[in-house]
């Protein structure tokens, strides 16, 4: 199968109490634009709440606690291998 490149735009912050929305855009071994089926992830102790619209996602923590805290957010494929991942860190 073609090798698939999944990019994570949208920054390593997520400001406490606000949305935010990061986009993933897929490209083939040729470079060409693809959509893939894909879901995904997000790795964090604390509760942060997703909106998922096609390629973009929208992440939100309102835990006090959760500041100063990273999280991961993963773009997996249908097997649950990890196609992209980036860390973020939740600032007050």
């Amino acid at each position: 199968s073609p090798s698939i490149t999944a990019t994570i735009s949208g920054g390593d912050t997520l400001r406490y109490g606000r949305a935010k929305t990061w986009t993933v855009t897929f490209t083939d071994s040729t470079g060409a634009t693809i959509t893939p089926n894909f879901t995904w992830n997000v790795k964090s102790d604390y509760k942060i709440t997703q909106t998922v619209t096609d390629n973009k996602i929208q992440l939100k923590c309102t835990d006090d606690k959760a500041i100063d805290a990273t999280f991961v957010l993963q773009v997996l494929d249908n097997e649950s291998n990890i196609l992209s991942e980036t860390t973020i860190t939740i600032v007050g």
